[in-house]
């Protein structure tokens, strides 16, 4: 049955034009850009500038920034990693979906081993006033987040088998000792005295969060998730010359199964 001119008329109505156009709904790309003239999604942007661990801080206008590590998605999904960036302990792979490109750390599946990124100890003190940058995503399965514990931001690498590091200011979720379901903010002085609390944001698989832990003084750190201010902390801080440094990890608290993270982006601002 032929159309007729009405349906002509409707559907070229509905048509996006080459030409140029205006949208009147929501149009979702299938992935951030991978070439100059492609088109720019708001996941891409709050990564690359302004947005990116939310306070309107803008990188791109600050030239005392440390870049530590971002994943382009040039190279082969799946691929081992090796003379980059890599776990403590397990395999880290390069791994690629809709959101962009990851570094995906896997523990083995021994109970108390590591997985993750963590630079040479001491990389800051607190005095430097680091501001990091965490652009990360949970492991795919829900074992991912049974009997572990994942922490994120800047510690001295002491007391690493309990929930609550020695000399740190960082994001902390653990269900191997703590039961957690949230992100928890913490910042402890080494001296087992911790000012700890409840961000609110659950914790998910499979899932991207933006984390930035914002250390504005020595004794004030404040903490965002996705660009939402979660915490500020002001007391039980590290002293102000202990040098701290930036840490992605989880560890697996229950033997019998690998568990995941995966790591697109840390950057690191500092005086």
């Amino acid at each position: 049955m032929p159309l007729s001119q009405r349906d002509i008329e409707r559907r070229l109505g509905l048509r996006v034009s080459k030409s140029g156009d205006t949208m009147t709904g929501f149009l979702t790309l299938h992935a951030d850009p991978t070439a100059d003239l492609h088109a720019v999604t708001k996941q891409y942007v709050d990564d690359e500038i302004a947005g990116v661990g939310g306070g309107g801080y803008d990188p791109l206008a600050d030239d005392k920034h440390l870049y530590l590590m971002q994943h382009s998605g040039l190279s082969t999904n799946g691929t081992t990693v090796t003379g980059g960036p890599s776990a403590d302990t397990g395999t880290a792979t390069l791994l690629h979906d809709s959101t962009g490109a990851y570094l995906n750390y896997a523990t083995t599946t021994s109970a108390g081993a590591v997985a993750g990124w963590t630079p040479i100890t001491g990389s800051f003190s607190m005095q430097l006033l680091p501001d990091g940058v965490f652009v990360m995503k949970t492991g795919a399965n829900a074992s991912d987040l049974t009997g572990v514990r994942i922490w994120v931001g800047f510690d001295d690498g002491g007391n690493e088998n309990g929930p609550t590091p020695a000399n740190s200011v960082l994001f902390r979720f653990d269900t191997q000792d703590a039961g957690d379901t949230n992100w928890m903010t913490i910042s402890e002085d080494g001296s087992s005295n911790t000012e700890l609390n409840n961000s609110g944001v659950a914790v998910a698989a499979n899932t991207r969060y933006v984390l930035r832990v914002q250390i504005v003084s020595t004794t004030e750190a404040r903490f965002y998730i996705n660009g939402a201010l979660v915490a500020t902390h002001t007391s039980r801080f590290p002293a102000a010359s202990t040098t701290l440094s930036p840490r992605l990890y989880i560890l697996n608290g229950t033997a019998g199964t690998a568990r995941n993270i995966r790591c697109r982006m840390i950057k690191i601002y500092s005086l």
